[in-house]
C-alpha cells in the first residue's frame, strides 16, 4: 500500500526491544533522524529512551497524524491482528511494509480492511518438482548456520554481529536471515514458503538448496550467513515452536562449515555445552564449535507456571567471571567475547577454505 510523498517519517510498530539490534543497523546504514518507536499501551515499554549512536529515540503509545512509512516489525512480545489493526488504522499510511510473519487469514483481514495487497507465494515454487532437477547442489564457499535452542536466545543479534564483521574484514557475505527484519540489515529472510504446507519435508529441503546457489551465485557471495528461525529441537513439553523442522531441512539442504548455536545462561554451562552438543550433532548431523551464550538465565519456575518463556537478566560482573574459561563457549553480552568467537570462526574457516 503506498499512496506518493516526496517525505514520509518511519514509524516501526510494534517495538520492542528486540527490535533495538536491527535499529542500530538501520540508523548506521541510511542515517535516518526522523523515526518514531511505536508500543502498544501495557507493554511497559512507553516513554523508554533507545540511544543509538547520538540519537535519542523515546517510545511512544500514541500515533502521529504525519505521512508515515509504517514498518510493520516482528515483536517478541505477543500482539493480536486485531490489536495491530486498531493502531495502523490510527495512523495515516503513507506506505506499508511487512515485517513479520502472517498466516493467510491475516493477510486477507489486512487486505479487506486496510487495501493493502500483499505479494502471493511464487507459484513456481509450489507443488511437485516439475521444471527442477530433484538434485542437491554443491555450495562451494563456507555456510555459516546460526541456529538456537529456544527463542529469546539473541539468534538474530549474533546473525547481525557477524555479517557486520564479515564485511568490515571485506569479504563478499551473504545473509539468510532467521526474522524477515534481515532486509532491514542488508540480507535476506528466510523464504515464505519454507513454513507452509504447500511443499513436502523433501521438496523443501531441494527447494532451499537451489535457492541458496542462486542466491549466491546471484550476489557473487564468498561466505553465507543462514540463520535457522525458532528452537533447533523440541527441548520443552510446552513450548513446541516449529518443532526443530526448519533447522532439519535446512541443515540437510546445504552443508555447514560452522554452526554456531545461541544459549541461555545456565551455572552449569560448560556440562550444559556438551550434552547440547552432542544431541544436535546426533540430531542433524552438524558438529557444534560455537556456543553463543546470553545473559539470559532461563527462570524454570515461572515460565511452567505462565507457561511462556520466562528469564532473568544477568549482570555484566557475573558474565565476566565465566570468560574465557571454556574452549568454544562464548559470553556474547561482551564486546571481546564477540571478537573471541569472530576470530576462532575465521581460523577455522581459513583452515578448511584457502581462499577465505
Amino acid at each position: 500500500m503506498e499512496r506518493s510523498s516526496s517525505y514520509m517519517k518511519k514509524i516501526y510498530f510494534p517495538f520492542d526491544e528486540s527490535f533495538i539490534s536491527v535499529l542500530k543497523n538501520v540508523v548506521k546504514k541510511e542515517a535516518i533522524e526522523d523515526i518514531e518507536l511505536i508500543s502498544p499501551k501495557g507493554w511497559g515499554l512507553e516513554g523508554k529512551h533507545v540511544n543509538i549512536d547520538k540519537n535519542t529515540y523515546i517510545v511512544r503509545s500514541g500515533y502521529v497524524e504525519e505521512l508515515s512509512e509504517v514498518h510493520l516489525i516482528d515483536s517478541r512480545l505477543d500482539i493480536s491482528i486485531e490489536d495491530i489493526l486498531v493502531a495502523l488504522k490510527q495512523i495515516n499510511i503513507g506506505r506499508l511494509i511487512i515485517h513479520r510473519h502472517l498466516t493467510y487469514k491475516e493477510k486477507e483481514l489486512l487486505e479487506t480492511q486496510l487495501g493493502v495487497f500483499l505479494k502471493k507465494i511464487n507459484k513456481e515454487i509450489i507443488g511437485n518438482l516439475v521444471d527442477k532437477e530433484e538434485i542437491l547442489f554443491d555450495i562451494n564457499i563456507p555456510i555459516v548456520l546460526v541456529t538456537g535452542i529456544s527463542e529469546y536466545t539473541n539468534k538474530f543479534d549474533v546473525q547481525i554481529d557477524m555479517y557486520s564483521r564479515f564485511k568490515k574484514e571485506g569479504y563478499s557475505v551473504g545473509w539468510i536471515g532467521s526474522r524477515k527484519e534481515a532486509v532491514l540489515c542488508g540480507g535476506e529472510s528466510i523464504p515464505e514458503w519454507l513454513y507452509g504446507t504447500q511443499l513436502s519435508f523433501k521438496d523443501k529441503i531441494v527447494y532451499f538448496n537451489h535457492y541458496v546457489k542462486e542466491y549466491i551465485e546471484k550476489n557473487k557471495n564468498e561466505v553465507l550467513i543462514i540463520g535457522v528461525p525458532g528452537e533447533v529441537c523440541i527441548n520443552d513439553n510446552y513450548f513446541i515452536g516449529h518443532a526443530g523442522e526448519l533447522a532439519a531441512i535446512i541443515s540437510q539442504a546445504v552443508n555447514a562449515s560452522a554452526t554456531i548455536l545461541c544459549m541461555m545462561f545456565d551455572e552449569n554451562i560448560e556440562k550444559k555445552t556438551k550434552i547440547w552438543g552432542n544431541y544436535i550433532e546426533e540430531r542433524l548431523g552438524v558438529q557444534i564449535k560455537y556456543f553463543a551464550i546470553t545473559n539470559r538465565l532461563y527462570d524454570n519456575n515461572e515460565s511452567d507456571v505462565v507457561r511462556k518463556i520466562k528469564y532473568t537478566t544477568l549482570s555484566n560482573q557475573t558474565i565476566h567471571k565465566m570468560a574465557k574459561i571454556f574452549d568454544g563457549v562464548y559470553m556474547i553480552s561482551l564486546d571481546k567475547e564477540k571478537d573471541r568467537m569472530f576470530n576462532a570462526l575465521i581460523t577455522d574457516l581459513s583452515e578448511e577454505e584457502n581462499e577465505l
